[in-house]
This record gives structure tokens, sequence and C-alpha cells, in this order.
């Protein structure tokens, strides 16, 4: 049997697989497509779509970046300027302090320093310090100067490694640059040091010899203020270096013989012999790498 029904009907049309029916709507949207499928987006076209994008010169708090979590098995986030700088910041805030500097009063005690410390530290007073420098989260390469800006010879800030061990004295007046040879260093050999000036110690009188203090890595000025006895120089400790200087100064509390090791060798000047009664007595020496010999230059 056949049912005779309008053409401009559906009724006797079943929607199947095969035929759709739409809407006035729907064909209109239909009638515009371009009848070519572009296919998802790829890599070079959303980098074709950042490229012709309107250019935004300085972002706000509020801006967003897209990204690729890591944690959440890669899918697609936003990530805010705000937090960007935030993280940014708190980033090389543990690695580059490159201003700020923190001024303290010697008290005889030790300050233990840690990544938060700037990276300029002024030690005033009339004591002594022990500082031990940061490690935990420390980089090789990174610097730290301590200023000895005490007013008496008696303020003595020692640098020590965060193990306790002595990387270098230095006395009142002078300044010097560490700088981390590893990261998370522990040792007085995991630091070099670059004095920035002339480093000083300060003795009343010994009873034997300089053997221990006069240490030429350390120092360069010896200064004695008040020798009770005989003095016998010893050969300086240290690693010295060609044509570096030495300068010690000597008071003695009346006449005071004196005496030399192997290193110390005269020029066309003599080697003193005494001290000038109660005056200061001034020695200067030049070290000869091809003697290794600390050639007396002049004393008066």
């Amino acid at each position: 049997m056949i049912i005779d029904k309008p053409t401009t009907s559906t009724d006797n049309m079943t929607d199947s697989l095969n035929k759709r029916f739409v809407n006035d709507a729907q064909l209109t949207v239909l009638g515009n497509t371009s009848n070519t499928n572009s296919g998802n987006e790829t890599a070079t076209t959303i980098g074709s779509l950042i490229n012709s994008a309107t250019d935004k010169t300085t972002p706000v708090d509020a801006d967003y970046l897209g990204l690729m979590d890591s944690a959440a098995s890669s899918i697609l986030k936003k990530l805010s300027w705000a937090n960007i700088k935030a993280t940014l910041k708190a980033y090389f805030d543990t690695i580059y302090l490159l201003n700020g500097w923190t001024t303290t009063a010697t008290a005889a005690g030790t300050t233990t320093m840690d990544i938060t410390y700037t990276p300029n530290q002024f030690w005033t007073g009339t004591t002594t310090q022990t500082v031990k420098l940061p490690t935990t989260s420390v980089v090789a390469g990174q610097t730290y100067t301590i200023s000895n800006k005490g007013t008496s010879s008696a303020c003595v800030v020692t640098v020590q490694s965060s193990g306790a061990n002595t990387i270098l004295p230095i006395g009142w007046g002078c300044a010097a640059v560490f700088t981390a040879l590893q990261a998370t260093p522990t040792t007085a050999a995991h630091w070099s040091f670059r004095k920035l000036n002339k480093n000083t110690i300060t003795a009343t009188s010994y009873t034997t010899d300089t053997g221990t203090s006069l240490n030429c890595d350390y120092y360069d000025n010896f200064i004695i203020t008040a020798q009770a006895g005989a003095l016998k120089l010893n050969n300086p400790t240290g690693t010295p270096i060609d044509n570096q200087l030495l300068f010690i100064a000597i008071t003695g509390t009346a006449a005071r013989a004196l005496t030399y090791d192997t290193q110390f060798e005269a020029s066309t000047v003599a080697l003193p012999t005494t001290t000038v009664t109660t005056g200061c007595l001034n020695i200067i020496l030049r070290y000869a790498n091809e003697r290794t010999k600390w050639i007396v230059l002049g004393a008066v």
C-alpha cells in the first residue's frame, strides 16, 4: 500500500544515520561553512595565532599565561603574572642578594650566617667576633664581603666555614671578599678569599717567637706594641707570592734583642738585631720567590 503524502512533508521519511533533518537556522549555519575541514589545532597553527595576536608591552598581575602542568598529567592550566613574579622572587632571593648590608657590633661571640643574610656584613666595636659563613642553599660562585670597621686593634673578626674551620682572621680596618668554590660549602677549602686592603695583626708582647702568628696568607702588617723580652722572628707560615711585602713594627719596653729564622735575609740593608729602647722599629721585607727568602728592604 502506498500512502500519498505532500512532497513538502517529511512525515513519510524516517530519520536515520544517512538522513538527518535540520531546521532553517541550522541550514543557514551550514550554508555559511567553507566546506573545508581545517582539522585540529597544531603547534604550528597555535604559534601562528600567538604571532598574529596584539602585543602587550607590560603585563599586569591579572594577566595569565598558559602552561603544561607536569604534575597533573600534562594538562593545560593557566598561570597569573602575579604568581610568576612571586615564584621568581622567591627563587632569586636565595641566590642573588645583590643589594643590602648589615652592621653589627662585635660581642666576643659567634654569628652563624645562613642564606638570608645580606652579602655585605660590617662589624664594629672593640672586641672579637667569630663569623661562620653559610652553607645550605649556597651556590658555587656566591660571594660575601666581611668588613672589620672596629675602632680598636682588639677588634678581630675571625671568618670561618660552617664547619668551624678558620678561613681568615680580619684585623681592624680590613675587609675581604669570600667566594664559594662549590655548592653547599662546609670547609675552609671550599672558600677562597681576597683581601681588599692590608690586614693587620696586633699583639702586646711575645714570650718566645711570632711563628704561629706571622701568617703571610692572612696578614700584611705585624705590630707588637710592648715587647717585654728578646724576640725571634720565625719563618712566616702560609704560601707567599713573588714580591709580596711584609711590614713588621716592634716597640719594646726597653731595647730588645732580635733574631731571625732561615727565610729572613739581609740585602744592602742589615737585619736589625735590637729594638731602639722604647721607640718603634719598622722593618719592611719583600718575598723573593727565586731565593725563597724574605729580603729586608728597610729598617728604621
